[in-house]
């Protein structure tokens, strides 16, 4: 399915603030989430992982609910408490292991960091996961705000994230970027509230089948963020 966005033809303001997206823009989720349910199923004695994998891309639950694993278990008659509980923390243990910065992303992001732009990041998982992966990618104390679910009680596409990640930092929109790989949970509702959009097309595993992108920047790779916005930056006022 192609998505059907309006062209971007914006004026370039500058930046003095970067937001990033967290999940499949500074490391693979989807990918850590795969191999996670392969390591579930084979537990079980079974091969039918990415059938698990399924269960989460469902609307019934969500993304990142336990209860999907529930429903797995129990549409193969093999769901007890016991068995249930210890799925889910082999699941998560699994999830967060395989877990690593993409190639280059730790290095920007730094590198972005020590220029003493105002960096910030917005996801959809509460504090405790966004911790534990970011502590797991090396990127934990890289960012000044981080802003989770529970601060708004609103995902992603809602805008009130990017709301609060604006005021957190200090910064006007126009002069903030967004770096994400959603087109729709990412760069609509930063572009809604005014921020330059940069699409981390290397994230986004349906990239080949999307039209134009809500975005001004395509990064290919985060080895082309650097090129495309340190040219940008604005010096303090």
């Amino acid at each position: 399915m192609v998505d059907d966005y309006t062209p971007v033809n914006r004026t370039r303001e500058g930046v003095r603030a970067v937001i990033f997206d967290m999940d499949n823009t500074l490391f693979d989720l989807v990918g850590a989430k795969m191999a996670a349910c392969d390591t579930a199923s084979e537990y079980l004695g079974r091969e039918d992982g990415q059938d698990l994998f399924g269960y989460f891309l469902r609307p019934d639950w969500g993304f990142e609910d336990w209860r999907n694993i529930r429903d797995y278990l129990l549409d193969r008659d093999i769901f007890t408490i016991p068995r249930y509980y210890e799925v889910c923390s082999l699941y998560e243990q699994e999830k967060l292991n395989n877990i690593s910065a993409y190639p280059g992303v730790t290095e920007v992001v730094l590198e972005i960091r020590e220029k003493w732009v105002p960096l910030g990041l917005v996801t959809d998982a509460d504090m405790y996961h966004a911790r534990r992966r970011l502590e797991k990618a090396g990127l934990f104390g890289a960012f000044d705000h981080i802003i989770t679910y529970e601060m708004t009680g609103r995902k992603k596409p809602d805008t009130a994230p990017f709301r609060l990640a604006l005021r957190k930092l200090g910064s006007e929109s126009s002069v903030t970027a967004m770096i994400g790989d959603s087109p729709h949970r990412d760069l609509v509702p930063a572009r809604e509230v005014g921020m330059q959009t940069f699409y981390a097309r290397y994230g986004d595993r349906l990239a080949d089948t999307r039209g134009e992108v809500p975005a001004e920047y395509i990064l290919n790779t985060i080895l082309d963020l650097p090129g495309l916005l340190y040219p940008l930056f604005l010096q303090p006022s």
